[in-house]
């Protein structure tokens, strides 16, 4: 059997490391270009009170979104 050269080594190592990028890459690229449609989602803007239920009395969180 026949010792690969350094050179050959290293080929290999970057052709490897190429094609693990390449599907690394393509994966991205699919998850950041699909699309989907959703006709029952509404946004709406409003105020969200966020409370609890124990003895201390006021909001938990208080969040007042802003329609542009």
């Amino acid at each position: 059997m026949q010792t690969m050269t350094k050179t050959r080594k290293l080929l290999f190592t970057v052709m490897l490391v190429s094609a693990v990028g390449s599907v690394a890459a393509f994966g991205t690229f699919s998850a950041f270009s699909s699309s989907t449609e959703n006709p029952g989602n509404n946004f709406d803007a409003g105020t969200v009170f966020i409370s609890d239920n124990d003895a201390r009395v006021g909001p938990l969180q208080r969040h007042q979104s802003q329609a542009r």
